[in-house]
């Protein structure tokens, strides 16, 4: 980052741009945008500085930067982004739990001696599906 550029959510980037908050992340995708992934996986989108937009810009105090509509489009952008990550987070949680249960009745089936080979073979199989399931939860969870 140079100090011509300022760094932005997506939802910020987009409301800057006057564009979706897809649309950003395509043009993140394809490289026409600039942007930079933090630690905890959220992309931060490098946008030029125009004038008058630099950090020493003061906004006078008790008012906001942004006219009443654009605030508003804003929280029906950041409104829109949180149900979407809440319903992700769910659906992580629910495979997660489902991972778990079926992870323990195949960790029982081979823990128990009185089972014959083909069950034993049957558990491993499950687990080694269990094994390959996580694996792509964690791969699709390191492309975001």
């Amino acid at each position: 980052m140079n100090e011509d550029e300022i760094r932005l959510s997506v939802a910020e980037a987009a409301l800057r741009l006057g564009v979706s908050v897809d649309t950003i992340r395509r043009r993140i995708k394809t490289k026409d945008l600039k942007a930079q992934r933090d630690n905890t996986g959220k992309w931060w989108v490098l946008v030029p500085q125009g004038p008058g937009q630099d950090s020493g810009t003061a906004v006078p105090e008790g008012t906001h930067p942004l006219e009443p509509q654009a605030r508003r489009d804003l929280f029906e952008v950041l409104k829109s982004e949180n149900d979407r990550l809440w319903q992700a987070l769910q659906a992580k949680d629910d495979l997660i739990r489902d991972l778990a249960t079926k992870l323990a009745a195949a960790t029982a089936v081979l823990m128990t001696s009185e089972r014959t080979q083909i069950e034993r073979d049957e558990a491993r199989a499950q687990f080694h599906h269990l094994k390959a399931l996580v694996g792509q939860m964690l791969a699709k969870m390191n492309q975001r």
